[in-house]
């Protein structure tokens, strides 16, 4: 069975579409053994000003005109495909700042249920959008009654219910907060603290 040639190992590497050759071009800005490549030719320098797809297009072709391919090439290639990769992936995460208080209730919903860190934020999410298209479903429900003062009063009931969870999440606090202050005055007077803190 014959090796891969540079060609079939860069097939990725479409010239046609518009970011990936994009990215190519703005990557190969600080690699000199790209550029190498893409001005082999003298009557290539005019390439500078060209579109991002033609230096695509005219780095692949000098590439894979020199025949054989070394271990140097594989491993370029694989470096390639993978920064492409980590480009490509990093626009799906995202990094959010944090109060301290809000670190640490993240950290008690992921220890008190069992899960991680990213599943409590999701299911959090998931379970806020959930809420808000309760509260605008039944928006549209009270609306359609005929007195204003009512559709208010109801409303803000509503409201104060779908509220719960805020005050669910300050009780865990506080139950929390007094196991500490237990420990502690078990810690300041000797005892040990009792088994239902």
């Amino acid at each position: 069975m014959s090796e891969k040639t540079i060609e079939e190992r860069m097939k990725w590497l479409n010239p046609d579409d518009e970011h990936l050759a994009d990215w190519f071009r703005a990557y190969a800005d600080s690699r000199e053994w790209i550029c190498k490549y893409v001005y082999k030719e003298e009557q290539n320098i005019g390439l500078i000003s060209s579109s991002s797809a033609i230096f695509c297009e005219k780095f692949l072709k000098n590439w894979a005109s020199k025949g054989s391919i070394t271990s140097k090439d594989k491993h370029r290639i694989n470096l390639l495909r993978s920064a492409w990769s980590s480009h490509k992936n990093s626009k799906s995460k995202v990094t959010l700042s944090l109060s301290s208080e809000a670190k640490k209730s993240l950290t008690f919903l992921s220890e008190i249920n069992g899960i991680t860190k990213t599943e409590v934020v999701k299911e959090l999410l998931i379970n806020a959008h959930e809420l808000f298209n309760m509260q605008k479903s039944l928006k549209k429900i009270l609306r359609r009654q005929p007195n204003a003062n009512e559709f208010n009063k109801k409303f803000d009931f509503l409201s104060e219910i779908l509220n719960h969870s805020s005050l669910t999440e300050e009780v865990n606090n506080l139950k929390s907060e007094n196991r500490l202050l237990k420990l502690e005055l078990a810690k300041l007077g000797g005892c040990k603290p009792s088994s239902k803190v």
